[in-house]
């Protein structure tokens, strides 16, 4: 047990309502209470607090999490309100950040406060900063050039006022990276990291090839340190085939609504009722919405849960009462995949299959991953089929699981004690 408080800044994209983010925090949180025994005497926890959806869900933990308010992020969200053009905003945003790191480099020579005195304070103090899973770290989405690029400078400033600060990041998503700017970004800043526990190996690969020269390992998705907080958890265990879409750009699903009917309507026929999981909801992923893409006749039989309404924990045991599922949102198949419940796991681009394939079937034998496209093909009969015989088979534990388990959490005690005490 630490005799002297530790500072950690948590980051990621939690906190704007979309539930797997949310859930790779609880994950972490879980984990320093459970495995560590941490207290708020030991750990003082600050994240970007921004849409508050964590609240919604009231997770069952005694760590405070403390608001660090990020002056980009205010400045930004002020700006939005304005009618000013945008290259204007762009050139406010860029002043503000050169001036910050001039205040660093002035800080870092003389000690003395040129102006951000709070943010010299609040970097000078910490001792971690802690990049939780995730797949941010990919020039997929929309605006991830400038975003990088802000959380490049921002940890350019750190280290600068706290030369110590530790840089880690655990169940990182990593790439795809297709544009040569970001590629540039991402080298410069990955290589202030510590410490890279990834969860899947072409994000380790990723790193190997761009030469990239941090220590990594190949450990899993941060949602498994939640494995035990998963078998405690009273479930039903219903007869329901459950199933997510996500609401993401690249996700079309007009075009796929008869074999998704198809799919459904199949599952309603052998007797199993219909359970939907929205991983998101506004103003994040709006997923409860989708279910109206189907006939009235599907609409009419499907259970609708969001997590930001019921809580976490019934949540959970609701999606783990089920005996099989379909999903597109990643962790919907992840979790399913901790209780090596049968899952269909779609995907509709190369950053979604990363994810959903190379996690998902490295975990649950009873899983089938499919190309959207494949949905529209002649052996979906059979993939159903296959997924309703997988579900009808007795549950049995996990050994790969298990195993996994215990491997990622013996590897994040040695790293966490290592560099917290």
């Amino acid at each position: 047990m630490n005799q002297t408080v530790k500072n950690l800044y948590l980051k990621g994209s939690f906190n704007h309502n979309n539930f797997g983010d949310d859930l790779l925090l609880f994950a972490v949180l879980y984990f320093f209470e459970n495995n560590l025994n941490y207290t708020n005497e030991d750990l003082n926890i600050f994240i970007d607090k921004q849409a508050n959806s964590i609240e919604k869900l009231k997770f069952d933990s005694k760590l405070k999490v403390n608001n660090y308010c990020d002056p980009g992020y205010i400045i930004n969200d002020k700006l939005r309100e304005t009618n000013m053009p945008r290259a204007f905003k762009l050139l406010i945003l860029v002043f503000m950040l050169f001036a910050n790191i001039l205040s660093a480099v002035f800080y870092k020579f003389t000690r003395l406060n040129l102006f951000n005195k709070s943010v010299n304070k609040f970097y000078k103090d910490l001792d971690v900063i802690y990049y939780i899973g995730g797949g941010y770290l990919t020039d997929t989405w929309y605006n991830s050039v400038p975003q990088l690029a802000y959380d490049y400078i921002n940890l350019i400033i750190a280290k600068l006022i706290n030369p110590k600060l530790k840089v880690i990041g655990t169940g990182m998503g990593l790439g795809p990276i297709r544009t040569k700017p970001y590629e540039f970004i991402f080298k410069n800043f990955m290589k202030n990291f510590d410490c890279v526990f990834v969860r899947e190996n072409q994000s380790a690969e990723l790193l190997a090839e761009l030469n990239i020269n941090v220590p990594v390992k190949n450990l899993g998705d941060d949602a498994l340190l939640l494995y035990p907080y998963f078998k405690n958890l009273e479930t039903d265990n219903e007869k329901a085939f459950s199933f997510n879409f996500k609401d993401f750009h690249y996700h079309d699903y007009a075009d796929y609504i008869d074999n998704l009917t198809e799919v459904v309507g199949y599952f309603k026929d052998n007797g199993y009722k219909l359970n939907f999981f929205a991983f998101g909801e506004l103003p994040g992923p709006d997923d409860s919405r989708l279910v109206k893409l189907f006939n009235k006749n599907i609409q009419d039989s499907i259970s609708v849960y969001n997590p930001y309404k019921i809580g976490f924990d019934k949540f959970i045991a609701k999606l783990l009462s089920s005996q099989v599922g379909m999903g597109f949102a990643y962790h919907f198949n992840v979790i399913l995949s901790l209780s090596s419940l049968p899952v269909l796991g779609v995907y509709s681009s190369n950053y979604s299959k990363q994810k959903i394939n190379n996690v998902v079937k490295d975990m649950n034998d009873n899983s089938i991953i499919l190309k959207v496209d494949e949905l529209k093909s002649s052996s979906l009969a059979n993939n159903l089929a296959e997924l309703l015989s997988l579900a009808e088979k007795e549950k049995k534990e996990s050994a790969i699981v298990n195993q996994k388990y215990q491997e990622m959490t013996d590897e994040y005690k040695k790293m966490f004690e290592g560099i917290l005490n």
